[in-house]
């Protein structure tokens, strides 16, 4: 295995190579300016593009837990807004009576404010992890050609026409058959 030093040297020069096929410098002038043959340089982007890939998978995971853990938060504060009594206040500040029973008016906004907020919250949630995206798929359907097929209809027709299929049709409760020459048309009938 290179050691540290030399693997860092190598990471430098696939950041260097990539950077250049970018600028679209010949592949042909990188190997020459490193020393290296044409296949190393494409060697060198493709583990560049994965290094980076790595890196920004890496950065992104980061960002989605420190955003879960968020979204977590905000969602604790809704279910605590949605589980606390709130009461209707007067615009003099007073709690807000009804005027037959005396009893406090309960004051359903901020219950329908938090139960808004948690369904943005799941929403980003879904969002965030993916779970709402859309899955595409591919059906493939293949023709499967039995050539032996037009053999085997003759072959029931004729049992139908002979009668040989008349007593399993017959009990099965499907109505028998007439068979109209040698055309091979078929209609229901006694």
């Amino acid at each position: 295995m290179p050691s540290v030093a030399t693997q860092a040297l190598v990471a430098e020069r696939r950041a260097d190579v990539l950077k250049m096929r970018v600028a679209s410098v010949p592949v042909s002038t990188i190997a020459a300016k490193y020393g290296i043959s044409e296949a190393t340089v494409h060697s060198d982007v493709t583990r560049a593009l994965e290094a980076r890939t790595k890196q920004l998978d890496e950065a992104t995971a980061e960002y989605r837990s420190m955003d879960l853990e968020k979204l977590e938060a905000m969602e604790r504060a809704a279910w605590a807004v949605l589980h606390r009594k709130h009461v209707h206040v007067s615009a003099s500040g007073k709690i807000a009576r009804h005027p037959d029973t005396q009893e406090i008016i309960v004051d359903d906004g901020p219950t329908l404010q938090a139960v808004s907020a948690l369904l943005r919250i799941q929403e980003r949630r879904a969002k965030l992890l993916g779970l709402d995206a859309v899955v595409s798929s591919k059906l493939e359907v293949k023709q499967v050609v039995d050539t032996n097929v037009h053999v085997r209809i003759a072959a029931v027709l004729g049992e139908l026409a002979a009668g040989g299929l008349e007593q399993s049709v017959v009990g099965a409760g499907v109505l028998p058959l007439a068979i109209d020459g040698p055309s091979g048309s078929v209609a229901a009938g006694g």
